[in-house]
């Protein structure tokens, strides 16, 4: 693994709603996710789908919606028994950094979900901070 990346890893229950990266107060200090990916914990026999969203805002709306700024990750996965199974997919929004924090959504009331995702730190300048701060705000966009 390259120097300097870090991994953050774990098991979300049902339909749960999790703050992962706590904002550590520095402006000047980020983070990108570099990897993003999510893989079922107990596979039912039926096929199923499991996604997940990472956003940088607990207000960040609910589904996966690219239309909301706050959310920069979104994956899926699909198991069971029918022509889907074994599949997923990861969407990374590639202009993003989290200055504050990290926020994860299983979207799926029914299943539990694992999680793996890799972030790499970054040095901020003021105005990169200012404008990444801008950006986790939704610049304005109300949600139902």
């Amino acid at each position: 693994m390259k120097e300097g990346l870090r991994t953050l890893r774990g098991r979300l229950a049902t339909s749960e709603f999790r703050r992962i990266i706590v904002d550590d107060g520095m402006l000047d200090h980020g983070h990108r996710v570099i990897s993003f990916q999510v893989f079922p914990y107990a596979p039912a026999g039926a096929t199923q789908q499991t996604p997940v969203t990472l956003g940088i805002s607990p207000s960040m709306g609910p589904n996966m919606d690219a239309s909301d700024n706050s959310q920069i990750g979104w994956s899926i996965t699909t198991y069971g028994t029918g022509p889907l199974e074994g599949g997923g997919t990861s969407v990374i929004d590639p202009n993003h950094i989290i200055v504050r924090d990290l926020f994860i959504r299983n979207e799926n009331p029914n299943d539990q979900v694992n999680y793996i995702i890799v972030i790499q730190p970054v040095k901020l300048t003021e105005d990169q901070a200012i404008m990444a701060l801008i950006k986790e705000r939704n610049q304005g966009e109300l949600r139902p």
